[in-house]
């Protein structure tokens, strides 16, 4: 299924006039459920959360006479692979308005592609883009300004003259998913919300994912859950033509104890809950999003947690710095800079399968796991 696009206009500050009919807040529960059929959360508010983020984004729309004031970015992260951040993106595609995947999508194709179709961005493996390196500068910045109404950047484009400067809009909802390696940039973290995934658990003689709490959810199939998403689509349309229809401007109130960004970023979410009849729910689900501070790694932590994830994988107790480097993405010299920050030091010359090369034992890194709690 692909993603939806409608005619129906954008969305500004909102509020549904008159007693709200009961099944608005249906909505909400139904992409609830939906998410909660194939995913285990580790803290129950996320699902509706996320449940009123696509809401929000619909709000992009032809629905509405404006866009909203800010959006929210959705920061998925987890430490380990295998915790469903890309079958959270897969769920999200068919039922969140106007969807792009940007994997592996430049910074010049980006602002372009928001520039002319404001589509709501899903970015998978965020933990690779940002990097430190001039490219992912450049995308940290589109990233940084988009999440404001009227954010943009300058860049030169063709003119009549030759290149000239020129605005480029960069304002889109955007979801971003990846291992969180210390390496995403403050100002984008401080724009997002949080969303912590964690491995959910064992898989039973049903193929079923076994949750913590001994409950089941469903093997992900994109043929089946783009199914389910329809009657999702189909619900959320019906909310959105009505809310349209009736709306005037909402001006939620400051959160007590919530800091000036966190209301700033909460904004159209309260909007959204208020037309849907759950805003006192929202806001509780909102704050515990904030307040929850999951444990993090430092960059040192997350490059010894990968590499402590290759070693498990292969059963090697010792590996070249190449099958090291090239599954991370970073050179041999990248590897060897940084594991020296950790005390650790390469330039072993090791043979494996009568191979010889540069590289490095199991042993060398079992004091920094075993302190981690990984050995």
């Amino acid at each position: 299924m692909s993603s939806i696009k409608t005619n129906a206009t954008p969305a500004s500050a909102i509020h549904v006039l008159g007693t709200e009919p009961t099944r608005k807040r249906t909505v909400v529960d139904t992409i609830t459920d939906y998410l909660d059929t194939y995913m285990v959360f580790s803290e129950p508010a996320h699902a509706k959360l996320l449940a009123l983020w696509t809401l929000h984004t619909w709000t992009f729309g032809d629905s509405f006479p404006e866009r909203p004031y800010t959006t929210p970015y959705i920061y998925l992260n987890s430490l380990e692979p295998g915790s469903g951040k890309t079958t959270l993106l897969n769920l999200l595609r068919p039922i969140a308005l106007n969807t792009e995947k940007a994997d592996n999508m430049t910074s010049a194709t980006l602002f372009r592609l928001i520039e002319r179709d404001h589509p709501t961005m899903l970015i998978d493996e965020v933990d690779a883009l940002f990097t430190g390196t001039k490219a992912t500068e450049e995308m940290r910045g589109v990233v940084n300004s988009g999440y404001k109404m009227g954010g943009y950047i300058w860049r030169n484009a063709p003119g009549k003259d030759g290149p000239e400067p020129r605005k480029f809009d960069t304002y889109s909802p955007k979801i971003m998913a990846g291992l969180d390696n210390g390496h995403l940039p403050e100002t984008i973290a401080s724009r997002s919300i949080e969303i912590v995934l964690e491995k959910a658990g064992s898989v039973n003689a049903e193929g079923q994912l076994v949750a913590p709490d001994g409950t089941t959810r469903e093997t992900y199939y994109e043929f089946l859950a783009d199914a389910a998403a329809e009657h999702v689509v189909r619900e959320i349309q019906v909310f959105i033509a009505e809310w349209a229809a009736r709306y005037t401007r909402y001006m939620p109130k400051p959160v007590p104890g919530m800091k000036p960004r966190q209301f700033e970023l909460s904004f159209p979410l309260l909007q959204v809950a208020r037309a849907a009849g759950c805003e006192a729910e929202a806001i509780e689900w909102i704050k515990a999003a904030f307040e929850h501070k999951p444990r993090r790694d430092t960059a040192e932590q997350a490059l010894l947690r990968q590499i402590h994830l290759l070693f498990e994988e292969s059963g090697a107790e010792r590996m070249f710095g190449r099958d090291i480097s090239g599954p991370l993405g970073i050179t041999g010299k990248k590897l060897a800079v940084e594991l020296a920050k950790c005390g650790i030091k390469g330039g072993n010359d090791i043979s494996i399968k009568n191979q010889t090369g540069k590289g490095y034992y199991r042993s060398q890194f079992e004091a920094a796991w075993t302190e981690m709690g990984l050995s």
